[in-house]
């Protein structure tokens, strides 16, 4: 279970609560949003990092997906119902898609 929100205070407050469960932050927006999403959810002791999947997309998804790593951030992606893009951000190393359609993601990577 990962609790997630846009709302980094939102995410602080549960991580305060019970620091066993994983939380992360949503990101929306462009360059700089992204580089400081990023630092800020490292800082803050927040574990995952999540995009929606057209900041990937935008901004470079291979140096986005590095630089959550650098920071030992894991990545998940939303709302993702292309299966082309989730096969290219599976082999660039995302932990995880949100999705409508499932069934189409999960034969993507079949």
């Amino acid at each position: 279970m990962v609790i997630s929100s846009f709302d980094m205070a939102a995410v602080d407050l549960v991580r305060s609560l019970d620091p066993a469960i994983e939380t992360g932050f949503l990101l929306t927006g462009r360059d700089p949003a992204i580089d400081a999403g990023i630092a800020a959810a490292a800082r803050r002791g927040h574990r995952w990092i999540l995009p929606m999947y057209q900041m990937l997309v935008a901004n470079g998804s291979a140096e986005l997906l590095g630089a959550a790593r650098e920071q030992r951030l894991l990545t998940n992606t939303w709302t993702l119902d292309d299966p082309e893009i989730a096969q290219t951000l599976a082999g660039q190393g995302i932990e995880g898609v949100i999705t409508n359609v499932p069934d189409v993601i999960l034969a993507a990577f079949a």
